[in-house]
């Protein structure tokens, strides 16, 4: 939670020293504290996540975000698309890829969602679910500029 807290807030000082104090494997330490620097255009957020992904699911994740990358592509949006594996939400319920959208020069997100599947289990039976929220406020601001 701790972890989770500090990457929400973007902290790399303090993101640095919690790792530190940790009784973990050094190449786990090594992504806790470069995983703010895993963004950008997706081919280096490959490059970069390569270099510390530890098991099979991190694997996949990468693997799932090239397919996703590929569709983007077909629809010439690549210049659109940032990519961040350090994103987390104040909202603990997300357990996927998380999304965000924001209009240029209008500096607050319009829409935000993702995937929160074991969410659907607290409800008794898990199902593939991925959600959005539309912020008309932020939205009619972007659209009157």
């Amino acid at each position: 939670r701790q972890f989770k807290k500090l990457l929400y807030r973007k902290n790399k000082p303090e993101l640095e020293a919690f790792a530190q104090k940790l009784d973990i494997k050094p190449e786990l330490k090594e992504l806790m504290v470069n995983i703010l620097s895993i963004r950008g255009t997706l081919k280096e957020v490959t490059e970069r996540a390569n270099k510390y992904f530890t098991n099979a699911r991190m694997k996949k994740g990468i693997d799932q975000l090239n397919t996703i990358s590929t569709l983007i592509s077909k629809e010439d949006l690549d210049k659109y698309t940032l990519f961040d594996l350090s994103m987390v939400s104040k909202l603990d319920y997300y357990d996927g890829i998380m999304l965000k959208g924001y209009y240029k020069s209008l500096y607050k997100e319009i829409l935000s969602g993702g995937r929160y599947d074991s969410l659907t289990e607290s409800f008794g039976k898990r199902v593939p679910a991925i959600g959005f929220t539309i912020y008309f406020d932020a939205l009619m601001e972007a659209i009157n500029r």
